[in-house]
């Protein structure tokens, strides 16, 4: 019995629970991402900064294979 229960738990550990783990930080990482540019767009707006610098400052943030994305799609609607 001990040896089933080994391993069944070495198989739910490898093949369900990692890649659930893996997929929940990787939500993670995007979730606080995108709440640190909220709160960097709201504090360059009181601060009364030039929105052309704030669009700047916050594409900065972003990953480069999201700043290349969204540079795309930018030029793609001619703005």
């Amino acid at each position: 019995v001990a040896l089933i229960t080994t391993f069944y738990g070495s198989f739910l550990s490898n093949f369900i629970f990692k890649p659930i783990a893996r997929k929940l930080k990787e939500r993670h990482a995007d979730e606080y991402l995108c709440k640190m540019i909220i709160v960097e767009g709201v504090q360059s707006i009181q601060d009364g900064d030039n929105p052309n610098f704030i669009q700047e400052k916050l594409g900065r943030l972003l990953p480069a294979s999201k700043a290349a994305k969204l540079a795309e799609s930018a030029g793609k609607d001619g703005g």
